[in-house]
């Protein structure tokens, strides 16, 4: 459906990455590259979540964006609620890629809960599902929410395992849309990885590349929200090098592009870190 059927008025399709207004039957943001979540039709969803459709001929089901594209729109229960009625769907009529989309998303769900290992299982279980389907993309889609879910169970090298060879994947399939993010929490485990108190200079640059090269990628697909967190772990760790002015000169610039969203979680930790960096001056 691209019209309202009671007064004619386009609907438009919000990127939630980058927040451009695409035409209706766009799946990836014309601006950054984002995928989008697809408007459900009336007979595929209601106010309560989805449903049935009323006929009986196979109807297709509802897309959903992973957490880093739509960050806390819809809580980790509601999320893994709907991806379980994904699933059932999907099952009934067949729908292989659906399966798998619904299986890495309760997969997330469950990690994002606390159920890390089962999580992390079925998200791999998941994006195994989609390249039997020839979705390569899946790799590169599901490669952050693996990682951070790795990152809580502290399973670093299978962590940068996981992101080396998404990154790598990257350049097969022109998948670049977290492409950003990637680099920026390879940057954060390159940190983390470090068991030494005082980090060594060869360590901090490591992480320092990645997270400019996190911000010059986000920069070139004017992806805002990625240019924010690089810019935030770049700001961190100049503040430890006590470089705190051009933290946050830095952290203010991408700060004041944002007009709208303040109450998301990534511009409250920015504000957070800009008033931390102030009051150090």
């Amino acid at each position: 459906m691209k019209f309202c059927g009671e007064c004619g008025t386009p609907f438009k399709n919000r990127c939630p990455q980058c927040g451009f207004e695409n035409p209706p039957q766009f799946k990836f943001c014309g601006e950054c590259g984002s995928p989008l979540a697809l408007r459900p039709s009336a007979s595929q969803t209601s106010d309560a979540g989805l449903r049935r459709p009323d006929s009986s001929s196979p109807q297709p089901p509802v897309s959903y964006t992973p957490k880093h594209l739509a960050e806390r729109i819809l809580a980790e229960q509601a999320a893994q609620e709907q991806a379980e009625a994904l699933i059932a769907l999907s099952r009934e009529h067949g729908f292989a890629f659906h399966l798998a989309t619904g299986t890495m998303v309760r997969g997330w769900a469950l990690a994002e809960q606390g159920q890390e290992e089962e999580g992390i299982a079925q998200m791999h279980q998941g994006v195994a599902a989609l390249q039997t389907t020839g979705g390569e993309l899946g790799r590169v889609v599901w490669a952050a929410p693996l990682a951070a879910a790795y990152g809580r169970v502290r399973r670093p090298e299978e962590r940068l395992t996981l992101l080396t060879e998404a990154l790598a994947a990257v350049d097969k399939t022109g998948g670049r849309f977290q492409e950003a993010e990637m680099y920026r929490i390879k940057g954060e485990l390159t940190l983390a990885q470090s068991s030494v108190q005082r980090l060594a200079s060869s360590v901090q640059k490591e992480a320092e590349e990645c997270f400019l090269k996190a911000i010059e990628i986000a920069r070139r697909q004017q992806a805002k929200s990625w240019e924010l967190r690089a810019v935030m772990s770049l700001s961190r760790l100049w503040q430890s090098q006590g470089k705190k002015a051009e933290a946050r000169k830095l952290l203010a610039e991408i700060y004041g592009w944002f007009t709208e969203g303040f109450d998301t979680a990534d511009l409250k930790d920015a504000k957070a870190l800009l008033d931390v960096l102030e009051d150090s001056r």
